[in-house]
C-alpha cells in the first residue's frame, strides 16, 4: 500500500518533501553542479506547469495546452532522469540528450496513459476514484479531445450537469460513467490512445 493509503495525505507529502531533500543531498555530494542544476530546473518547470495549469479555465484547455503541462509536469523529470542515469556512467553528450529526449517521450505517454485511466480506469485497479480529475476542475486530454469533437456538448452537458449539483455514491458513479461513455463516443479515448502510442515510437527512436 502507498504511504497515503496507510498513514494519510498529510504524512505522505512529508515524506515527499523529506525524500526530496535527502535526494538533493545526495546530488551535493557528486560534486557535479550540473546534476543539481538539471534538477532545479525540472523542480521549476514543475512547479510553473501546475502553476499555469491552475490559471487556465478547464473549458479553456486545448490538446496543445495538456501536452504542454505533461512536458512540464511528467515528462521533464522522466527526461532529467533518464539524462542524469546516462551522465552517470560518462555517456557522451549526444547519448545522454537522447536519453532525455527517450525520457521526454515516455513521460508524455506516461501522462496520457493516466488521463486514460482517470476517465476509464476501476478504483480497484488504479488505487483512486476514477473521475477525481474532472471533478476538481483539472480536464486531461480525452477530455479536452472530446469536447473539441463534434459531440462535444454532450460532453459538455454532462460535466456541467454533475458539477452544479452535489451527487455522491451511486450518482456520481452513474453520472462518471456516462462521461466515459459519452468521451469515447466523442472520440476522446481514441485521440489520447493515438497520441500516447505516437510518443511511444517516438521514445523507441531517440
Amino acid at each position: 500500500p502507498a504511504v497515503r493509503q496507510l498513514f494519510g495525505n498529510r504524512i505522505a507529502v512529508l515524506v515527499g518533501d523529506y525524500l526530496a531533500a535527502r535526494a538533493y543531498r545526495k546530488l551535493t555530494n557528486i560534486r557535479d553542479w550540473t546534476y543539481v542544476e538539471i534538477m532545479a530546473q525540472v523542480v521549476d518547470d514543475m512547479a510553473s506547469s501546475e502553476a499555469a495549469f491552475a490559471r487556465i479555465g478547464p473549458f479553456e484547455l486545448t490538446e496543445a495546452d495538456c501536452l504542454d503541462i505533461a512536458r512540464g509536469k511528467t515528462a521533464g523529470l522522466f527526461g532529467a532522469a533518464c539524462r542524469l542515469g546516462a551522465m552517470s556512467v560518462g555517456a557522451s553528450e549526444p547519448d545522454c540528450l537522447s536519453m532525455r529526449e527517450y525520457g521526454i517521450n515516455l513521460g508524455i505517454a506516461f501522462q496520457l496513459a493516466d488521463d486514460l485511466l482517470d476517465v476509464f480506469g476501476q478504483a480497484r485497479e488504479i488505487g483512486k476514484d476514477a473521475g477525481r480529475d474532472v471533478i476538481t476542475g483539472q480536464f486531461s486530454l480525452p477530455i479536452v479531445a472530446a469536447l473539441e469533437s463534434p459531440d462535444g456538448h454532450n460532453v459538455r452537458r454532462i460535466i456541467e450537469e454533475f458539477r452544479s449539483r452535489d451527487l455522491g455514491g451511486d450518482e456520481l458513479d452513474a453520472a462518471l460513467a456516462n462521461l466515459a461513455d459519452a468521451v469515447d463516443n466523442a472520440g476522446g479515448r481514441a485521440r489520447a490512445q493515438e497520441m500516447a502510442l505516437e510518443h511511444v515510437e517516438r521514445a523507441r527512436a531517440a
